[in-house]
């Protein structure tokens, strides 16, 4: 799943700086989530295995992924967009490259972020589901209930 979202991040070339990028990027995320939690649940061991970077990251994905598709198919007599039921490594695939475009459609501020800044919001925020990825996938998923409620299906 590492390599998929560094093949996604930069999609020509530069597999080394998309490297650097990300795995910094998932380390101080990984740290920022791991302080936020210590600080809110006094319970909190940070030595846990289910707070590991992997499964943080899994985390990540599982909460930007939508398992629909609008697909354009002939419906009734003229083209509709139909909401398809998509594959687990598909819907991972989209999951990434819906982080992609929210971090990379984020504004700068004065502080002229980097696009690893970018990355590390985006990622702490889709972790305690809020943000713009979140945001985005709510009104994706608003529209795919209305279409399949248009077109009749269940």
């Amino acid at each position: 799943m590492w390599l998929e979202f560094r093949r996604v991040l930069f999609r020509s070339g530069k597999k080394n700086i998309a490297s650097k990028f990300f795995y910094n990027a998932l380390d101080r995320s990984v740290n920022n989530i791991k302080d936020s939690l210590a600080k809110s649940d006094k319970d909190f061991n940070p030595n846990d295995s289910k707070f590991g970077n992997y499964e943080i990251f899994k985390t990540i994905i599982y909460n930007a992924s939508i398992p629909w598709r609008l697909v354009s198919m002939k419906f009734r007599g003229s083209n509709q967009q139909v909401p398809k039921s998509i594959g687990a490594e598909d819907t991972v695939t989209d999951a990434m490259k819906i982080i992609i475009k929210c971090s990379k459609s984020m504004k700068f501020d004065r502080n002229h972020r980097s696009f690893e800044d970018k990355l590390v919001t985006i990622f702490v925020d889709t972790f305690f589901k809020k943000g713009s990825v979140i945001k985005f996938n709510d009104d994706k998923t608003k529209l795919l209930y209305s279409k399949r409620m248009f077109m009749g299906l269940k």
